[in-house]
């Protein structure tokens, strides 16, 4: 396998990922994350998280949101994501 084509795996698995705590958070009480939130849950490694802005899960999320299977809920400046309706 490429490169090229590992990397895309592994994108897609970490999208999913993501996505998929969303999602069983908005079968639970709270279906609004944060960044950290969310790192904290899938264990991301510390040397992976910018605690100014989660910088990979940001990324992640963004392009989520590009699908439109996620969005960002205005919260006085915090980063909280939800699943989309």
């Amino acid at each position: 396998m490429s490169n090229k084509h590992l990397f895309h795996a592994g994108l897609f698995c970490v999208k999913e990922a993501v996505y998929n705590v969303l999602l069983e958070a908005s079968a639970a009480d709270s279906p609004e994350m944060s960044n950290a939130e969310i790192c904290e849950k899938l264990d991301v490694e510390k040397s992976f998280q910018d605690p100014g802005s989660y910088t990979l899960i940001r990324g992640v999320l963004d392009e989520l949101a590009c699908d439109g299977r996620v969005e960002r809920v205005d919260s006085g400046g915090k980063m909280i994501w939800r699943v989309k309706e």
